[in-house]
């Protein structure tokens, strides 16, 4: 697998029903919208804690810094 399909894997794990959109940027690094419920009622830092935590879980350090940031949000 590669670095998408494991952002994309580890983070559906770690929310329910999420949607997941990541995104290669310019640089080569990824960017990733992560829609779920799981983020109801949720501050906006700890949604933040919450899927760096999934993805520290899951990748790899190499993988981990071709992050480049996440966006958590709850379903409209």
């Amino acid at each position: 697998m590669n670095v998408r399909e494991h952002m994309e894997a580890a983070l559906k794990t770690a929310f329910d029903n999420a949607e997941v959109d990541i995104q290669e940027g310019p640089t080569g690094r990824f960017d990733a919208l992560v829609v779920s419920s799981s983020f109801q009622d949720v501050t906006d830092p700890e949604r933040q804690m919450q899927v760096w935590e999934a993805l520290r879980k899951k990748l790899p350090q190499e993988e981990l810094v071709q992050v480049s940031f996440v966006l958590a949000s709850t379903p409209q």
